[in-house]
């Protein structure tokens, strides 16, 4: 018990004497006077000052209800300490006073406290024998309230491996369970925010729930981070000075704690007419992911692929990407170097193109702020695969419930009055590991004004239902179409699916038949008219890299990975 008390407990501090005198007896009797200082809720400090530099003494500190234990006895208490030493070390009495005895000023940094908590600190005369010379010493105090974690929080930020558009980070938080975000910013942002990183990452969280038009709550928990955490940040502005920084982050995009920022600069570039690029191609279902390795990651270039096909020279590519870019800054009110400095990439770059059967070059090239190549064309000539599965989804027993009927029979339907219950039994291939269906309002089964590729983003991308064995709508009546597709258990998808429905009052089946048991619940209501489609045309690479960049705004972090 008293090893336990000891160990929980007495949390013995190494006592240090500031200074020890030659050893030898004397009559003098021996005070020693205990000043408590910078009590906080977890730590304090102690300073022991004895009347005579030549008198060794014991002392320590432990909690009040810890002591009530040893009957409020300090010397009981160091009776304790003192034979746990003996049974442990093999020592004797004499020996483990020793050992845990002190001569001159001394000082205890205690830390590990309780809140809230009364302490004891003591000290007591101890001769070579082991036998006490004095009364107890002792001064009591309470350590303060407990305080709020996170505002506790620090970060220690070890950078390294700087390159031109590179660095290696890694941060390390006073308490692994406290949520944060730490990532690169340029001294340019630091010096515009006054060194306010808290300010600053508010600030552009608050930019980007903007964008997105959502809530700040909704975005941040993608940004929030706990424990040790370390990466390599890639696509850094060349030769320019950066921070790295990390604050506190809550779920509703405030920040806490005390921020941290280390600063490094990035190396200058080498000649852009000098940098080569190499291509690495992983061939899937998904498309073709293809990896850009430049030579000098401070280089800014730009990439894409083309149909060997519209490949005429490397003059033709570069005048090509000029004119798209001309076009692109001129719609967004920028000039040409802007307009470079946000869609060039800089470091290694993976991207997946989907894209039909047939014969591509990759490409890429540094790229001049004016938008034309500062160095040569580089490209690899690759193949795409046809990736084709034999596996089907289709609907069969097609029909439709008039909605105001189906209401005046049950107000569930209520919602459905105008319209109608569109309804069909799904039907699918044995291999058949997955399948999506959707319902569109309009004529969509024009295979090239909507291709088969569009049709797998649409409905995959949410605009679909996944596995379902009965189709249930609510609709407007109109021309309606039914897209769908199968994926087998390989992940490869089969062709697309496509029936159009003309969906009139008249071809409504009656609602005599209708089981309001049996029925599921519509999955959503369509409604009549042209549907907005925008997400099945393919967005300009310009615009897209574009808009990735501004819509990721400051986060190095969410650009580099």
């Amino acid at each position: 018990m008293r090893k336990i008390l000891f160990v929980l407990a007495f949390m013995a501090v190494a006592v240090a004497s500031c200074k020890k005198a030659e050893t030898g007896g004397t009559a003098e009797k021996l005070s020693v006077d205990i000043e408590v200082s910078d009590v906080t809720s977890v730590s304090a400090s102690v300073s022991y000052i004895p009347s005579s530099d030549a008198l060794p003494y014991i002392a320590g500190h432990v909690s009040k209800d810890v002591l009530d234990g040893s009957f409020s006895d300090i010397k009981h208490y160091i009776d304790g300490i003192l034979s746990d030493i003996m049974t442990e070390e093999g020592l004797t009495r004499a020996e483990a006073a020793a050992s845990a005895s002190v001569r001159g000023d001394s000082r205890e940094d205690l830390s590990g406290l309780d809140p809230e908590t009364a302490y004891v600190c003591y000290a007591v005369g101890i001769d070579d024998a082991g036998l006490y010379t004095t009364d107890s010493f002792v001064s009591e105090f309470v350590t303060a309230g407990a305080s709020d974690p996170s505002e506790m929080l620090e970060f220690e930020i070890s950078v390294s491996s700087v390159t031109a558009g590179s660095v290696s980070v890694s941060v390390i938080p006073s308490d692994n369970g406290l949520p944060y975000y730490w990532d690169v910013m340029t001294k340019e942002a630091y010096d515009e925010y006054n060194g306010d990183i808290g300010a600053y990452l508010s600030a552009a969280l608050e930019n980007l729930a903007s964008e997105e038009g959502v809530p700040v709550s909704v975005i941040v928990p993608a940004f929030q981070i706990t424990g040790k955490d370390e990466d390599s940040i890639s696509g850094l502005p060349a030769d320019t000075d950066m921070y790295v920084y990390a604050v506190g982050l809550n779920a509703d995009g405030t920040c806490y704690g005390t921020p941290a920022a280390v600063s490094f600069r990035t190396a200058a570039p080498g000649d852009p007419a000098e940098c080569t690029f190499e291509f690495s191609f992983v061939d899937s279902m998904d498309g073709m992911e293809i990896t850009v390795t430049p030579s000098d990651d401070g280089v800014g270039y730009f990439n894409w692929v083309l149909p060997v096909s519209e490949y005429v020279s490397d003059e033709a590519i570069v005048e090509s990407v000029y004119e798209s870019l001309v076009s692109v800054a001129t719609d967004n009110g920028m000039s040409m170097s802007q307009l470079v400095s946000l869609i060039a990439m800089t470091g290694e770059y993976t991207d997946t193109y989907d894209l039909e059967e047939g014969e591509y070059y990759a490409y890429a090239y540094a790229l001049s702020s004016a938008g034309k190549n500062a160095g040569p064309v580089f490209k690899e000539r690759f193949t795409v695969d046809s990736y084709a599965s034999d596996a089907t989804v289709g609907i069969e027993n097609v029909r439709w419930f008039d909605g105001n009927a189906l209401a005046d029979i049950d107000s569930r339907y209520d919602g459905l009055r105008g319209g109608a219950y569109f309804l069909a039994d799904v039907v699918h291939s044995d291999n058949a590991y997955q399948w999506y269906l959707g319902l569109l309002p309009g004529d969509y089964t024009d295979e090239a004004s909507f291709p088969d590729e569009t049709v797998y983003d649409a409905l995959m991308g949410g605009g679909g239902v996944l596995n379902r064995e009965t189709l249930a709508f609510g609709v407007q009546y109109g021309t309606l179409t039914v897209l769908g597709f199968a994926i087998d258990a390989n992940g490869v998808s089969g062709a697309v699916y496509r029936l159009r429905a003309d969906v009139t009052e008249d071809g409504a089946t009656p609602v005599s038949e209708f089981n309001l048991q049996s029925m599921p619940e519509p999955f959503a209501q369509i409604y009549a008219g042209e549907a907005s489609l925008s997400y099945f045309g393919q967005e300009d690479v310009f615009g897209e890299r574009l808009m990735s960049h501004r819509s990721t705004g400051p986060f190095f972090r969410h650009l580099s990975n």
